[in-house]
């Protein structure tokens, strides 16, 4: 009985053990992603690409690279998903040297995921443009005029993205359209421009030139960071959409911010901006930049996708690559669970220098992820149970021994 209870206690000493070893865990993942390109690139002229990526064993790679053209669209800068699951495709401007080079038309454009053309409108002025583009729905809803929406109707806004551009983007830098009742552009009407003015007590630079969504707070917020190289930095803010009066009130939070391109993370409930050569993580629970990452060199970082898991992909348009951070066993802290340069993390790991030539924004869609224990963490689970078994094996003989001397 003692010899049994002694393995029991020798056992369970063991399972403690390997508890108190908490493996650290490194995961994979792989899916499909599509760019835009800011001129027609490659043999075809096309300026929307797809390709697959994927992350294991702490390498990151994207396949084919360059990736395959799908469409030539009238122009190409900012991409997301329509909730028909469509890509949406702002088509820049319809004047100057981007329109020169890449056919330019200032419209909001649909095409399926392999390219297929759906439809596309203006949705303001054409000389301002359409660039990075946002969905999120409306809080008042739209004049008999512009097809009376209801509250909640899912808005497509579009930032300029032009310094200054004909038409003086300083109060008009934002127009708006409604998608239709299947989720696209079809059905949709056009809001035309709105007029951008400061909140009550606050200033702010008109010159917006990404947003996004927070539907946890229910928040819209703005950037107004210039793309390119180096400490290219802005102001950065909540804004309110008035659909009624086609207005857009700048509250500004923050100067001094990375923020050219912005998307919401649900992952970690923050706000993941980027431009120049800094990636950013903006708690809005306590109204401050929780983490951030700088690169060297003349990185310009222009867009950001996340996949909801933890891991994001930035563009960088001025060394033409793709870059991956992988977050989602990362230390907590500010407030935040995960912080993209919290310990644990990974990245940013990048592509080759110009193997995405001319690379403007991005979007994905995850296919699997796959989380694993470390080999070195497998290993000392491993120890922890053989020393155990060894612990038993000097306790079982050595009872032996004794019961032969008495």
């Amino acid at each position: 009985m003692a010899l049994r209870k002694s393995f029991v206690s020798v056992v369970l000493s063991g399972f403690l053990f390997c508890l108190l070893v908490t493996p650290a865990l490194a995961d994979s993942t792989s899916g499909t992603l599509w760019y835009t390109t800011n001129q027609p690139t490659g043999a075809g002229g096309n300026n929307v690409f797809t390709a697959t990526y994927s992350f294991s064993g702490g390498v990151f790679t994207v396949t084919p690279t360059p990736g395959t053209g799908i469409a030539k669209t009238p122009g190409a800068d900012g991409i997301i998903f329509a909730p028909n699951g469509n890509l949406l495709i702002g088509g820049q401007g319809n004047v100057g040297t981007q329109a020169v080079a890449n056919g330019g038309s200032g419209k909001d454009i649909e095409i399926t995921k392999t390219g297929t053309a759906v439809t596309s409108l203006t949705p303001g002025n054409p000389n301002i443009g359409a660039y990075h583009l946002a969905i999120g729905p409306s809080t008042t809803g739209t004049g008999a005029g512009f097809g009376s929406a209801p509250v909640g109707t899912q808005m497509l806004y579009s930032a300029a993205n032009l310094t200054p551009p004909p038409g003086g983007c300083s109060n008009s830098c934002i127009s708006a359209t409604t998608l239709g009742a299947g989720g696209g552009l079809t059905g949709g009407v056009a809001q035309g421009q709105y007029n951008v003015v400061d909140a009550v007590g606050s200033t702010s630079s008109h010159d917006v030139r990404g947003l996004t969504y927070d539907p946890l707070n229910n928040t819209w917020y703005y950037g107004t960071a210039g793309d390119g190289a180096g400490n290219v930095n802005g102001d950065f803010g909540t804004v309110v959409f008035n659909d009624l009066t086609h207005t857009a009130t700048l509250t500004k939070l923050l100067s001094g911010v990375f923020a050219h391109g912005l998307t919401y993370d649900p992952f970690s409930n923050t706000i993941l901006t980027v431009s120049g050569n800094g990636i950013q993580q903006y708690n809005p629970a306590t109204n401050t930049i929780v983490a951030g990452i700088l690169a060297s060199g003349t990185t310009g970082y222009d867009q950001v996708w996340t996949d909801a898991k933890g891991h994001i992909l930035v563009t960088d348009e001025e060394q033409g690559r793709i870059g991956f951070v992988d977050f989602d066993t990362a230390a907590a802290g500010g407030g935040v669970n995960h912080l993209i340069n919290g310990a644990g993390a990974s990245g940013p790991l990048f592509t080759a220098l110009n193997s995405f030539a001319n690379i403007d924004d991005i979007v994905g869609s995850t296919a699997t992820t796959t989380t694993v224990p470390e080999p070195a963490s497998l290993a000392l689970v491993g120890t922890g149970l053989m020393l155990s078994a060894r612990a038993w094996r000097r306790k079982k003989s050595g009872g032996k021994q004794n019961a032969s001397l008495n």
